[in-house]
């Protein structure tokens, strides 16, 4: 799976990068940054591109903390 980055680079998808993303996302939310990861990557398509997914990320982050 892959990633274009906002560069418009291609690269592969790091799941990692997406969590230590979350955690700036949930911060002063009431979140678990696990369960937030884990449901956006189980969302994910290939050739999102690294803004799509910070979207996604925080809608979800929004959705869970309500």
């Amino acid at each position: 799976m892959y990633v274009i980055k906002r560069t418009g680079q291609r690269e592969p998808m790091r799941y990692d990068k997406i969590t230590d993303r979350n955690v700036e996302l949930a911060n002063g939310l009431n979140v678990d940054v696990a369960k937030l990861s884990q449901a956006v990557i189980q969302s994910l398509k290939d050739g999102m591109t690294t803004e799509e997914i910070d979207q996604l990320s925080a809608e979800t982050a929004f959705y869970m903390s309500t």
